[in-house]
């Protein structure tokens, strides 16, 4: 998880100075612990209690509710469940 956290510090710091698309970070871990070979796992989603699912959430395109182009009437009439659909 810390080597995404850092690769994704240094994407934000890119957007922060102006760009407008994210470069690609390559995550590089130089390991030099005593327990060799290096004991965990090096793929991110193996950090996730159920990484399967983690891996379909997080390999797809993200869930868009887009209210923008709803009246404020529609929102209103969807109340809480707006943002299940």
């Amino acid at each position: 998880w810390r080597l995404m956290y850092y690769a994704m510090s240094a994407m934000a710091a890119h957007l922060k100075k102006g760009h407008t698309e994210l470069p690609l970070v390559a995550p590089l871990l130089f390991y030099h612990g005593e327990v060799r070979p290096y004991p965990y796992s090096n793929r991110w989603l193996d950090c996730f209690t159920l990484p399967e699912q983690a891996a379909r959430l997080y390999r797809q395109a993200f869930p868009l509710v887009d209210v923008s182009v709803l009246s404020d009437e529609e929102i209103l009439t969807h109340k809480g469940v707006a943002l299940m659909e």
